[in-house]
């Protein structure tokens, strides 16, 4: 906001739909003999300005994870309403709700709506990685996830385009078709720690809430506490801890909330009396996995 840039929402402001419109440009200059394009949805963004690129000129097919149908229930509602938001792809494919820009342009442009389970998602990830070295997260692979499982099956000499996106994962990080099996706590490498993005909880569930919308600043911090005191449980003997190196914190913010230093401040406080000061960064996000309102991950430099 200082710096007078432009605020830009992940998927539900118009110069979003712009800019991703011109994907559905480079696609039909590359691949122009496309008769279908399979995109994965979350908010909507992604979909809607490809579809309204090509304005019925190809097939667009919209694909979900089942555990977060955001599409698919507003289609049925007949207009954007919340839906289940849980699964493997739920840090970049369940926002609750898809946005109220894309969704006419959905209603006109999308041809239809396939779910597809998390095991054929993970089961894309990795094909994706053992054929061709592409390395994609959840929902980067969930429109891919829809041909493997034959959720979406094509007619005979359909001309099929699949739109991969999103790499924060770690191809090497691939186990069993388990949600569970691609988390790693932690990874060492030399005497420094990586410590992944931990989920705010409360009384062992996954703490909900957007502030600025449902949450104060101070309810935040207590938010952002509770997973620094997990991050320190993941590090194990604190004595080894030489010093926290940096801290990255993830706030679940509405369109309009600029305090998101003062939410990682319930982090960064805790952390600083156990071990050390520390950098940090704090960002706020549209969404993050579950629903939850704060993730941090961090750094440490061992003894």
């Amino acid at each position: 906001a200082d710096s007078g840039a432009m605020r830009v929402h992940a998927f539900d402001q118009s110069e979003t739909l712009l800019g991703t419109a011109t994907l559905g440009a480079e696609l039909q200059e590359q691949a122009p003999d496309a008769d279908t394009v399979l995109i994965a949805v979350g908010g909507g963004g992604l979909i809607g300005g490809v579809a309204s690129w090509y304005e019925g000129g190809v097939s667009i097919i919209g694909v979900e994870p089942e555990l977060a149908p955001t599409l698919t229930r507003a289609l049925e509602a007949g207009a954007p309403v919340d839906a289940e938001a849980g699964g493997i792809a739920a840090d970049s494919l369940a926002p609750k709700r898809v946005g109220t820009l894309m969704f006419p342009i959905a209603q006109k442009f999308v041809s239809r709506v396939v779910l597809v389970p998390d095991d054929a998602i993970v089961d894309a990830q990795r094909k994706l990685w053992d054929v061709l070295r592409i390395v994609a997260e959840p929902g980067g692979a969930t429109a891919l996830a829809a041909l493997l499982a034959r959720r979406y099956v094509p007619r005979a000499g359909e001309r099929i385009a699949v739109v991969i996106c999103g790499a924060n994962t770690d191809a090497v990080s691939f186990k069993e078709n388990s949600m569970s099996g691609l988390f790693v706590p932690s990874v060492q490498t030399g005497n420094l720690v990586f410590v992944s993005g931990h989920i705010a909880k409360r009384n062992g569930e996954p703490w909900v809430g957007r502030l600025g919308e449902t949450m104060t600043t101070a309810e935040g911090q207590q938010a952002a506490r509770a997973v620094a005191e997990d991050l320190l449980k993941t590090l194990g003997d604190l004595s080894r801890v030489k010093r926290i190196v940096k801290v990255m914190v993830l706030v679940n913010s509405a369109p309009d909330f600029t305090e998101q230093h003062l939410v990682a401040n319930g982090a960064s406080e805790l952390l600083r009396k156990k071990v050390s000061e520390h950098a940090r960064s704090a960002f706020g996000v549209a969404q993050l996995p579950y629903g939850v309102c704060v993730e941090i991950e961090l750094v440490a430099e061992l003894a």
